[in-house]
């Protein structure tokens, strides 16, 4: 009741807030510090890398100039600020022509003006071998016509300039069709000057384009990280400039040439200082914000409710789930993992983890896509149930015991062929050669109290049903490296060891599935279906949704047969999910962030009230 009244309470002053925001008309100027509770690098890779969450905050604000722009539904479509048209072509081999026509006299954030060449350099330079040897993320150029061979010869057939204002890239034919083919358009134009280095251009020759001179030699871990971090001012094309960072401080300020879509931004200077992750910086004056705090929904309640500060809350862009390994042992039979599911105290979990805020999660998909699938579904929610899980098991033919005998306590053992008992190392060989396989589970977790804990409460409940579970505690490498099998990271690490791990996923917005369910090693490889999951069924209806949907209507049913599916056969399970908390001056008027815009965007139509003060 007493987390029923806080929600309620905190819901109806973010809407007297936002309403009274509506009544009043923006002003211009003024200055907010911000504290954030992670590192501050000056990491201005353009999305390219894996980086703090301040300087993805940071990048936001400032990176820019994307052809396309993401709707709140998780849809793409073409940003007429940068874009005049997009023309399409179907090719006889069955791959895709875009061509696109920017608009004349955009500018970047030092006066010049962006050209159909700043986008070029950017495919070309990101599809480079080197980035991911950096660490770096592939970038659309991976859909191109000819990314392979460019990486061999220089030249990029599938990438073309134009003229000064259009250039055209060729989406191969495997990617063909798709719901979200402007995705492919999502290229961030880059600063020839900086990121080449002067004097070097792009050429369009016969076979394609390519560097003028080349300078793919000169691209390598040294050189990018030379140019990835930056300590002065960069140009950009977002609605702020970064400035430097220093000191833990990075200082932006309001880009002149920005096109804006509201009018906004309407704050001139944003200074973003490191704290501890907590709001004592904010009650002591040295920030007029702290933004994206975890754990802490009642502290923030009691300080947004009291005088001179105001606060808002939201879904994080993560949450936490149990990934079922079912390629190994128990866990491969779908009965398994439905009866640990049925085990989970979830709702003590999302408690220790995230507070009175923390919300426990049925589905993987957050935003209006979530709104729409539980309006629809009407899924009910998988809690703890004993007796239903002990059920599942038997019936799963969990019975025997180590002597193969009948079982009455203890341990459960399955009678499983040779195949079935290959990954796993507990299999009990009997005199009459019959195998059994334990019903031993081993779960792996981070260094996080709340997961351990998670996993030791779910031992307890497991001993109630004849199944025992180990829980491991691994370095956040660690689990990395086990979770996609990584073999590069040392002898051993490419074979099947856990049955499962407890690991943070990005929420989904899009319902993007093309890769959810991928049987392809270089996809698995880069962290993509890491439960190894080879449902057939699953894995049908996601290709048919990415590749096949060309309506909304059809798009939408097909989510929910992939929604239905994918709770028959549970190859993972969403834990819980954080509330974010923001807590601000009563001086920042018209900021009103949500799961789906978050600061970054909120910001943007936000302002400073001089009669309250900064």
């Amino acid at each position: 009741m007493k987390r029923r009244l806080i929600l309620l309470t905190l819901c109806f002053c973010m809407t007297l807030s936002l309403f009274s925001a509506c009544r009043k008309k923006p002003l211009s100027g003024g200055e907010l510090t911000v504290g954030v509770g992670s590192a501050l690098t000056g990491d201005m890779g353009c999305g390219v890398w894996e980086t703090t969450k301040a300087d993805r905050t940071v990048q936001a604000l400032t990176i820019g100039g994307s052809p396309v722009k993401v709707g709140r539904g998780g849809e793409y479509s073409i940003d007429g600020r940068y874009v005049k048209d997009v023309s399409e072509a179907s090719l006889p081999d069955g791959s895709k022509t875009f061509t696109v026509h920017l608009r004349e006299g955009v500018l970047w954030s030092d006066g010049s003006e962006l050209t159909a060449a700043n986008y070029v350099a950017s495919v070309l330079f990101f599809s480079q071998e080197a980035v991911l040897a950096a660490g770096g993320s592939e970038t659309p150029g991976k859909y191109y016509v000819g990314w392979e061979e460019f990486r061999q010869t220089g030249v990029f057939s599938g990438v073309r300039l134009i003229d000064e204002y259009s250039f055209s890239v060729t989406v191969k034919a495997e990617y063909i069709p798709y719901y979200w083919e402007y995705s492919y358009l999502d290229i961030v134009p880059v600063d020839m000057a900086l990121w080449l280095g002067e004097g070097t251009g792009i050429s369009d020759g016969a076979l394609g384009c390519a560097f003028s001179p080349d300078i793919g030699e000169k691209i390598n871990t040294e050189t990018l990280n030379a140019v990835r971090y930056a300590s002065g001012e960069r140009n950009t094309l977002g609605p702020y400039v970064f400035k430097g960072v220093s000191d833990s401080m990075t200082v932006l300020e309001k880009n002149p040439n920005y096109i804006s879509e509201n009018g906004g931004p309407y704050i001139d200077r944003l200074l973003f200082i490191e704290t501890d992750g907590t709001f004592a910086a904010l009650e002591n004056g040295k920030v007029d914000a702290v933004i994206g705090v975890e754990n802490c929904f009642e502290e923030a309640f009691r300080l947004g409710s009291g005088e001179g500060f105001n606060c808002s809350a939201y879904g994080a862009e993560e949450l936490t789930e149990l990934i079922y390994c079912c390629d190994i042992g128990p866990t491969a039979y779908t009965e398994v993992r439905k009866a640990v599911s049925l085990l989970c105290d979830r709702q003590t979990m999302a408690s220790r983890m995230g507070g009175e805020g923390a919300v426990v999660p049925e589905l993987l998909f957050g935003g209006e896509l979530l709104a729409e699938l539980e309006r629809s579904l009407e899924l009910s929610p998988v809690t703890r149930d004993v007796a239903g899980a002990r059920a599942l098991l038997e019936e799963n033919g969990w019975t025997l015991n180590a002597a193969g005998e009948r079982y009455t306590s203890g341990l459960r053992y399955r009678r499983v062929s040779a195949a079935e008992a290959e990954d796993c190392i507990d299999a009990v060989v009997l005199a009459d050669g019959s195998i059994l396989m334990p019903l031993r589970l081993r779960f792996a977790c981070g260094e996080n109290e709340g997961h351990g804990l998670f996993l030791a409460d779910l031992s307890l409940a497991a001993s109630e049903v004849g199944m025992e579970v180990v829980g491991v505690s691994l370095s956040e490498t660690e689990l990395s490296n086990r979770l996609i099998r990584n073999s590069k990271a040392g002898i051993g690490y490419g074979i099947p060891l856990y049955n499962g791990f407890i690991t943070t996923v990005p929420v989904d917005t899009r319902g993007d599935l093309s890769v959810k369910w991928t049987q392809d090693w270089r996809n698995i490889a880069n962290g993509r279906n890491p439960s190894y999951f080879a449902d057939r069924a699953l894995c049908g209806i996601a290709m048919e949704l990415s590749f096949g949907a060309e309506t909304p209507e059809e798009f939408s049913d097909l989510i929910k047969k992939h929604t239905l599916r994918w709770r028959e056969t549970s190859p993972e399970l969403p834990l819980c999910r954080s509330t974010l908390c923001d807590v601000y001056v009563s001086g920042l008027e018209g900021y009103a962030p949500d799961e789906t815009s978050g600061f970054e965007e909120a910001i943007l139509s936000a302002w400073i009230d001089p009669e309250k003060g900064e």
